[in-house]
């Protein structure tokens, strides 16, 4: 005999219909308030395309694309990161400091691994580094634009090995580092999201008022496993960890730090 409190799988289906509806994808947004909209549904997916625009615009018709370029380059009230596995989201600005901790270290870890194969020594990686930031004090340039403001004699090119994990040149790299450090953000000068021409620009300039080095991690996670959990639930704790692009025992710590607050469906 089956017990009574034996609960049964939700079928897909319905999952399928809860999560249509926590993205209101099933009817229209009860706002007009666009940073209303991506507090609702999470993050944008934003990877220099019309991606953004599309996705608030099917919950949103009376949306424009001058309404959302005005948010995120006039009013800044909505920031471009480069944050979950490495993937460019559009962020609510009081949401930044979570999207910049939560950013995968990539390239750092890559440099450690691969520092007996570059033909430039760390030291001049490092002085690169203060030399790009110098440049950028000076306000927004584009990686051609640096190339002309740092050394020339710093800037090498990398091997066809090194270029299959992404490492084109010094420069290139060193700008990754410093994003990944948290003191540069990519902007698209052209002040449009689906532009694919970018300039970079000192994080202190762009948002002031974040420090990279504030926030805890696993506070972060924490903040972000509660954002997840209502914008895209019924989800897995492994679903969570993979969106994120955390460890699973990081997420399962975040998740269990906000189950209070979540109800199981199955």
């Amino acid at each position: 005999m089956t017990s009574s409190k034996t609960r049964k799988p939700v079928p897909l289906n319905v999952l399928n219909s809860w999560r249509m509806s926590r993205q209101f994808l099933d009817r229209s947004f009860n706002s007009s308030n666009i940073l209303d909209l991506i507090k609702s549904i999470g993050w944008i997916y934003s990877p220099g395309c019309s991606t953004p625009y599309l996705a608030i615009w099917a919950r949103m018709s009376s949306a424009r694309v001058e309404d959302v370029n005005r948010l995120v380059f006039d009013d800044r009230r909505l920031v471009q990161m480069e944050t979950l596995r490495g993937c460019t989201m559009l962020v609510p600005r009081d949401q930044a400091p979570i999207a910049l901790k939560i950013r995968p270290r990539t390239f750092t870890e890559l440099t450690k691994q691969a520092r007996t194969q570059m033909p430039i020594t760390e030291s001049n990686l490092e002085k690169l580094k203060i030399l790009v930031l110098e440049s950028l004090s000076h306000g927004p340039a584009t990686a051609e634009q640096l190339q002309n403001m740092v050394p020339s004699a710093l800037v090498k090119n990398f091997s066809p090995e090194l270029k299959r994990i992404g490492f084109t040149n010094s420069l290139a790299l060193a700008i990754n580092l410093l994003k990944e450090e948290g003191k540069v953000l990519k902007t698209q000068p052209h002040r449009r999201l689906d532009s694919t021409t970018y300039s970079y620009t000192l994080l202190k300039d762009a948002l002031p008022e974040v420090d990279p080095f504030e926030l805890r991690r696993e506070v972060a996670y924490t903040q972000l496993a509660a954002q997840y959990f209502k914008s895209e639930g019924p989800a897995r704790m492994k679903d969570f960890a993979w969106w994120a692009g955390i460890n699973v025992t990081g997420a399962i710590k975040a998740a269990n730090d906000v189950k209070p607050h979540l109800k199981p469906v199955f």
